[in-house]
């Protein structure tokens, strides 16, 4: 399951309070209360900015996107690519 970076942040802080929030429907108590701790390990390490989620969306420069088609047009291993 994904949850928002919002959800995450006040899960923390409940946490930091002595506090679960309450467990989502479809997801075992035990397992949420777990992701949570992590949650917690990572933002003391690292604070709130871990929480929040990675951008998917490459940008790929021209040649990099060519040599990729190119190696998938003709089947080859793409890693004869040099980029």
């Amino acid at each position: 399951m994904r949850y928002s970076y919002e959800f995450k942040r006040k899960c923390v802080e409940l946490y930091r309070e002595g506090k679960y929030p309450e467990t989502p429907y479809g997801i075992s108590t035990e397992r949420f209360k777990k992701q949570i701790r992590e949650w917690v390990r990572l933002f003391e390490n690292n604070g709130f900015e871990v929480l929040q989620h990675k951008a998917q969306n490459k940008n790929w420069i021209s040649e990099k996107r060519y040599c990729a088609c190119q190696s998938f047009l003709q089947k080859n291993d793409r890693h004869k690519c040099k980029f």
